[in-house]
């Protein structure tokens, strides 16, 4: 979409510095795939093509899991607290460093628009470095007995939508504990990680402590019943957590599995509806990137349904729809074609299903996966766009009376992942939040993101400062009190 007022502000392209192919990261060094097979990767933005990357086979995980075997073993694993504190104090340092290429080339890989990613995500990844190296030498204090030691060979499998926090707030506890990584980021996303493992070479950690192998979705299964794999952390959707729970059973490896999906807002009429409505676009089309979970639903009560519809068609109308590098940018395009198709399919049902549509208006760029941004009132709980939307931007809106007729309608919703409350009453706020069962609850707030919390923790607007124990305690094994 196309605005009068604004002078574009546009990133630079060469700012990414993006190498014209890059291979595997396994001991300390990229390398060529053992197959030699390779994908191109798109910018979503302009559908042309960015880099090759080569894409790891068995073979090159059997190759990585024994190179982070052996730093566990020889290096990274025997180093005290205080030396992993200032490797990862130096991962920090030089993140922040490297944040304008790295904002960039998020916005470029993942059309993610660049003052998110600027202004959030970079922030948040060196914060959480900076956090997590603080903890690496206090575990004898941490609760995990006298003599805590890591768990081992730690395979991650972070979220597509935001690259750089989501790897980074894995790999950050798993080093300081004490544990040696396998990074495999998806095939569509993988250049962030990439030149992530060029921040882990430069920082001098011992070869085989971090390596980074762009893999294939169907390499997860194998990953997880790999015997030299002793934990799994992976973000994906409902089916692909449950194939991964089924690989890892009957094996002594522990398992993490952070589910995305959506989330779902509650709006009384008392709420503050200024601060709700920014809220509610905030969540749904444009910090899509920090939770896994991004609002899809709104219950909105029946007496405040008419304005609260008005308000954000209003406030979406004026959403700025471009290039995602340019600083004036609300709404990039979505990931891949293949999300794009799925939106589009998922908005026709909607409407043949009795939903009642709104599209924002205005041409959208010619090339690439552009969206115009949607939501359908009288939705009913049965409708597909009601209980499929999950991480697309598209938000449906149902209306309630009671609040108990809130909390019966969140928690018969597929989306749970997160829940948000918007009430001026404190009390009313404490009641639904005991009853409402989501991962995490905010209330007056969304996306409000903190180092100190950990992956999958539940939270509220007041931080659950125990919290920021977790993501370090699940990479310890406890041997002793």
């Amino acid at each position: 979409m196309t605005f009068l007022g604004y002078e574009p502000d546009v990133e630079s392209r060469t700012a990414a510095m993006l190498r014209e192919e890059y291979g595997i990261f396994i001991d300390g060094r990229f390398v060529s795939g053992s197959q030699d097979r390779s994908v191109t990767v798109l910018e979503p933005s302009t559908s042309d093509p960015l880099a090759r990357v080569s894409v790891a086979s068995a073979e090159d995980v059997e190759r990585a899991i024994s190179s982070a075997d052996q730093a566990r073993r020889t290096s990274w694993g025997r180093l005290a607290g205080k030396e992993r504190t200032k490797y990862l104090l130096r991962l920090s340092d030089l993140l922040q460093n490297r944040s304008r290429e790295l904002s960039a080339l998020q916005a470029m890989e993942s059309g993610r628009p660049i003052k998110m990613s600027r202004g959030t995500d970079l922030p948040l990844a060196v914060a959480s470095l900076f956090h997590h190296a603080g903890w690496a030498d206090k575990l004898e204090w941490a609760g995990a007995g006298t003599d805590p030691r890591p768990v081992g060979v730690v395979a991650q499998f972070p979220s597509h939508e935001h690259p750089v926090p989501s790897l980074v707030r894995a790999v950050a506890p798993a080093l300081a504990a004490g544990n040696s990584v396998v990074l495999f980021p998806g095939e569509t996303v993988p250049l962030s990680a990439l030149v992530f493992a060029e921040i882990c070479h430069e920082s001098g950690l011992p070869p085989g402590t971090v390596n980074v192998l762009p893999a294939p979705p169907e390499l997860a299964t194998e990953v997880a019943q790999h015997p030299g794999v002793d934990k799994i952390t992976f973000t994906g959707d409902l089916r692909r957590c449950r194939m991964m729970a089924e690989s890892v059973a009957g094996r002594r490896a522990v398992l993490d599995l952070e589910v995305t999906g959506g989330g779902t807002a509650v709006l009384f009429d008392d709420a503050p509806v200024d601060q709700a409505i920014e809220g509610i676009v905030r969540g749904v089309f444009l910090d899509r990137g920090p939770t896994t979970c991004p609002l899809s639903r709104l219950l909105v009560q029946e007496t405040a349904s008419r304005e609260t519809i008005e308000r954000l068609r209003e406030r979406i109308g004026r959403l700025r729809i471009d290039d995602p590098l340019d600083m004036n940018t609300d709404v990039g395009p979505l990931r891949t074609r293949s999300l794009l198709d799925k939106y589009t399919e998922l908005v026709r049902s909607g409407e043949a299903e009795g939903a009642v549509r709104w599209t924002a208006s205005g041409a959208l760029p010619g090339r690439g996966y552009w969206y115009s941004p949607t939501l359908f009132t009288e939705v009913a709980p049965v409708h597909r766009i009601a209980r499929q939307a999950g991480s697309l931007p598209i938000l449906s809106i149902s209306t309630f009376r009671t609040p108990q007729e809130a909390v019966d309608e969140v928690n018969r919703s597929s989306h749970r992942g997160t829940a948000v409350i918007w009430t001026s009453k404190g009390s009313k706020a404490l009641w639904m939040s005991n009853r409402i069962q989501a991962d995490t609850i905010w209330v007056n707030s969304t996306n409000i993101i903190d180092p100190a919390m950990c992956p999958g923790t539940s939270v509220s607007t007041d931080l659950d400062v125990p919290a920021s124990l977790r993501s370090i305690l699940d990479y310890l094994r406890e041997t002793g009190r």
